[in-house]
């Protein structure tokens, strides 16, 4: 995956930076995704607030793999199934949800991955890789929560993976689904919502897991990057 040539911190403005870069502005479209539905009361709006949230995450995550035609084809022949069916599903009476929560999580995937690789190859630390890394890691609790609530719908079952909500005979919106992955993820364990299929509980075992894994990994290739580059800059002064 090539680099962005004018992915450097500006040290001013975070937003001008992060829209300055192509994983910048998927971390923003992430960042919308995750404050705005939470932000709104659970009223009528908030699923199709959320599918917006959702689709401008699609459409900025096709944009950070467009650098090669490959890339943009793969992402194109994935992306565009995952906002059809998210907005067929929004529009139509339908049950498209499991079909539109498959291939969101599919973009989602493949997106990270690409990101990971940017990781992986970079030679440097500059704004493009900063963000990949933060994206990396919210777009494993967007695919995570994904798959709780996919769990859910398949199960039939509005108990399967609540306690508190499922004891009040209410099933688990998407967007609590979402909350409980980032919490999960984050290893914060409220204990608010909590897996009773032995499915979620896996994945909550393997997305913790993960998190933790991620971070520790992260921290120490962001530090050998920032050492390397230091010790190279007296050579080219």
């Amino acid at each position: 995956m090539s680099t962005t040539p004018n992915a450097e911190f500006s040290g001013g403005n975070v937003v001008r930076d992060a829209l300055r870069s192509r994983f910048g502005v998927v971390f923003v479209a992430l960042l919308v995704a995750l404050v705005v539905p939470a932000a709104l009361p659970d009223r009528l709006g908030l699923s199709l607030v959320f599918t917006l949230a959702i689709s401008a995450v699609l459409l900025s995550g096709l944009y950070a793999v467009s650098d090669t035609r490959t890339h943009m084809a793969i992402g194109l022949a994935i992306m565009l199934p995952a906002f059809a069916v998210e907005w067929l599903d929004e529009v139509t009476v339908v049950p498209l949800e499991p079909l539109s929560l498959l291939l969101s999580m599919l973009f989602f995937g493949y997106l990270a991955w690409m990101m990971f690789i940017r990781l992986v190859v970079a030679r440097r630390v500059d704004a493009n890789v900063m963000f990949a890394a933060i994206c990396v890691y919210m777009l494993i609790g967007f695919i995570c929560g994904s798959g709780y609530y996919l769990i859910e719908l398949l199960a039939g079952d509005p108990q399967v993976l609540t306690t508190l909500r499922g004891n009040l005979g209410i099933g688990l919106p998407r967007h609590e689904a979402l909350y409980y992955s980032f919490v999960t993820l984050t290893t914060l364990g409220y204990g608010d919502i909590a897996p009773l299929a032995q499915i979620s509980r896996s994945l909550a075992i393997l997305e913790a897991l993960f998190g933790q894994v991620y971070l520790v990994t992260l921290m120490a290739r962001l530090v050998s990057l920032h050492v390397q580059d230091t010790s190279r800059a007296p050579a080219s002064a």
